[in-house]
């Protein structure tokens, strides 16, 4: 089922008091477009929706599959790997995404005894607090960006299966006075 009468229509009503600040010097609301099982990241699709106004957003998936012949290649020769080749500790099926957000997460444990808000929760270890804050800036480089040394780098593999999205989006301004709610 596609088309209008079969999508997700959201009211957003941001509160103004509560938002982030960001580098854009409008108001509306970010769209993330990722994958089900993955953690948003840099790779994730952002869209800006602006605020009084109706957005239609198009999201067209491509799956990518590797053949049962390619499966039974081993690792090393396919250089990738399926979800169920490799347990990761935070998250429940293997994509590099994900191996990369652990990797980073497992850094900045290892270097400052903490785990960023905006990251996965991790039993035992507490979020990063302000006093933490001089350990994630002289740490950036090897944690979030990821420059690899020879005491850090992540061993994470491209991923067998994957989901491209082509996002696209239009906005009309909102009709207050022809608005109407369904209750569900």
């Amino acid at each position: 089922m596609h088309g209008l009468s079969n999508g997700l229509s959201i009211i957003a009503t941001p509160i103004f008091d509560d938002a982030a600040i960001t580098a854009t010097y409008s108001y509306g609301v970010k769209l993330l477009v990722h994958k089900n099982n993955v953690f948003p990241s840099e790779t994730t699709i952002e869209k800006l929706i602006p605020i009084h106004s109706e957005v239609l957003v198009r999201i067209r998936p491509t799956v990518i599959t590797c053949s049962n012949q390619v499966r039974q290649l081993g690792v090393t020769e396919r250089n990738c790997l399926f979800p169920e080749e490799r347990r990761l500790r935070f998250f429940s099926e293997y994509d590099d995404e994900n191996c990369i957000i652990e990797c980073q997460i497992l850094s900045i444990i290892e270097r400052c005894e903490c785990v960023p808000y905006y990251f996965i929760e991790v039993p035992n270890i507490p979020v990063c607090n302000f006093t933490k804050i001089p350990c994630l800036v002289d740490n950036f480089e090897h944690t979030i960006v990821r420059k690899e040394s020879a005491e850090y780098r992540c061993e994470c593999p491209p991923s067998c299966q994957n989901t491209i999205f082509d996002v696209q989006t239009n906005a009309i301004p909102l009709s207050i006075t022809n608005f109407t709610i369904v209750d569900f």
